[in-house]
């Protein structure tokens, strides 16, 4: 075609550069438009008029004629479609008598188009368009991943604000629970410590055959009720993560021994033997909590005991790995009792779980304490396991990782069994008056005299105007409590000599040492109380004398 052969070009090639052109005559007629173009615009065939299909909307001008176009050759010409959205941006190039039109769609965004119904791949390679598309296209992406982004923050914002308002929820609920359990530790270990002091007082004493075996009935009753409520509270403080594990230097061969002899007269009454074997090479001398690994081993021993009612029951450790400063023991327990089935081993260490509800009538107990002894042996970086069959018996084992410690002194001789006096007086806070009295007749068995308070205002009067060798004040008292008693003892003697105090408290959740510990008390004795661990405390502080007492000994007024 002419304007081709003017322009040096092919048709061809013409039109792959400029697929949007059009040629007009001096009439402004359409001669040829780009192959693209009348695709958008099949009514404009050749002899068309220009101005029956478009508008020239720049520039501005008052005749549109091809003298008049020729003139704006340095313009950017906008000629809008009559029919459509479609928009040519380009500018006007005169070859004689005829006008080259060579432009592109005037588009701001990939939805123009779309709109319109192009495609990138419609324009000329060399068309600037392409790349602002492009560019367009890559920064509405990187738009619309912001904001995406954008939103996704401000969910996770708030969700965070969800989650901290549910955090707050649960530790509110949490710390509403703990003061919950500590109120009702202190409400029903508060009596019993008077059930069980007293039938310890009284079975300590001369009774007739009847009557021993009537207050041990009792007293055995009591303790297994101390149990269940013991428990419960463990259960709950390791749910509440105020259970605190205690790294002393201690014998693990002593430990297992004590628990099996603590056990062993249960196991005797059901002709039961108790076999220990425990490894040569384990470790001598162990740091760690000597007292929840008893814990753990009088619940399986205990059980062991239980659900056998005849042969053996064998207590066995083994070192299953071992550093320079670290060994992992493993403690088992074998019986062969009825066994547990295989399906119901796999919940036993949940809470609240027992093998079948035959076992529960039969045996009796919570379903708490395996689930504690896993609790605590995951605190003690180990495990548990089970390995049974019906009939066959039962090994449960549990395993702890410890540090190795320094030799520990053997325990004295008979110290279980021990019946010492101790020299001194003592001022007792007390508002309950059943725990009053068997405070009053245990120390007084013991060799000591006492005085009687019942509020903490009284407590710190007479620590002001008399001497004391020990104090023991009750955790929970009407006015002024024992730690705030305990805290003006200690500000009032700051000048003076240390005044033993030991707070002795019905509420055994962790927060109780702690909150001693800080208002200045020696130590926390809790109730009930054994009678071993109150000697074992007073001998911290008293001198002892080992001496029988007389137990018959009548109160001492105060």
């Amino acid at each position: 075609m002419m304007c081709a052969a003017v322009l040096n070009l092919s048709p061809q090639a013409f039109a792959a550069a400029f697929p949007f052109h059009m040629v007009l005559d001096d009439e402004l007629r359409v001669l040829q438009t780009g192959a693209v173009l009348s695709g958008l615009c099949p009514k404009l065939t050749e002899g068309a008029a220009l101005g029956d299909h478009f508008v020239i909307q720049r520039p501005v001008m008052p005749r549109v004629d091809f003298d008049a176009l020729a003139k704006h050759h340095d313009s950017l010409f906008v000629l809008h479609h009559r029919d459509g959205p479609l928009r040519l941006r380009g500018e006007i190039v005169a070859q004689g008598r005829h006008l080259f039109f060579l432009g592109s769609p005037w588009v701001t965004g990939m939805t123009d188009l779309q709109q319109i119904g192009l495609s990138l791949n419609d324009f000329a390679v060399h068309d600037p368009a392409v790349d602002m598309l492009f560019l367009l296209q890559t920064k509405n992406k990187a738009l619309a991943d912001a904001q995406e982004l954008s939103r996704r923050l401000r969910e996770q914002k708030d969700n965070l604000k969800i989650a901290m308002l549910a955090t707050e929820v649960a530790e509110q609920a949490n710390r509403t629970k703990s003061e919950f359990l500590a109120v009702m530790s202190h409400e029903i270990r508060t009596p019993l410590n008077g059930v069980l002091g007293m039938l310890d007082y009284l079975l300590a004493d001369e009774l007739s055959a009847k009557q021993r075996h009537c207050a041990a009935t009792a007293a055995k009753s009591g303790k297994t009720l101390l149990g269940i409520i013991d428990d419960i509270l463990d259960f709950s403080k390791v749910e509440a993560g105020k259970l605190e594990l205690e790294t002393i230097d201690f014998s693990l061969r002593r430990t297992v021994g004590d628990v099996i002899e603590l056990l062993e007269f249960q196991a005797r009454e059901k002709g039961l033997d108790i076999e220990l074997e425990i490894a040569a090479e384990t470790p001598e001398d162990l740091k760690g909590d000597p007292a929840r690994i008893r814990q753990v081993l009088v619940n399986y021993l205990g059980n062991a005991i239980k659900f056998s009612h005849s042969g053996r029951v064998s207590v066995r450790s083994s070192v299953l790995d071992e550093t320079d400063t670290h060994a992992t023991i493993r403690l088992e327990v074998q019986d062969t009792g009825i066994g547990i089935a295989a399906t119901a081993q796999r919940t036993l260490f949940e809470p609240f779980t027992q093998a079948d509800a035959s076992t529960t009538r039969r045996y009796k107990g919570t379903g708490l304490g395996l689930a504690i002894c896993k609790k605590l042996a995951s605190l003690m970086g180990g495990e548990v396991g089970v390995r049974s069959e019906v009939g066959q018996g039962s090994t449960f084992w549990f395993s702890v990782r410890l540090q190795k410690g320094a030799a520990t002194e053997p325990a004295p001789a008979g110290s279980a069994n021990a019946r010492e006096t101790f020299s001194g007086h003592l001022l007792i806070c007390e508002d309950d008056p059943v725990n009053q009295l068997v405070a009053k007749l245990h120390l007084n068995a013991l060799g000591l005299s006492v005085d009687i308070v019942d509020n903490g205002a009284a407590a710190v009067a007479a620590a002001a105007r008399k001497h004391y060798d020990l104090a023991m004040l009750d955790m929970r008292l009407p006015d002024m409590d024992g730690l705030d008693a305990c805290r003006a003892i200690r500000v009032q003697q700051r000048e003076g000599g240390h005044l033993p105090i030991v707070i002795w408290t019905a509420s055994m959740l962790g927060v109780d040492y702690g909150r001693a510990a800080e208002v200045g008390a020696d130590a926390v004795l809790g109730k009930p109380f054994e009678l071993d661990a109150l000697k074992q405390l007073l001998s911290r502080f008293l001198i002892a004398h080992d001496v029988h007492p007389d137990h018959s000994t009548a109160p001492q007024d105060s």
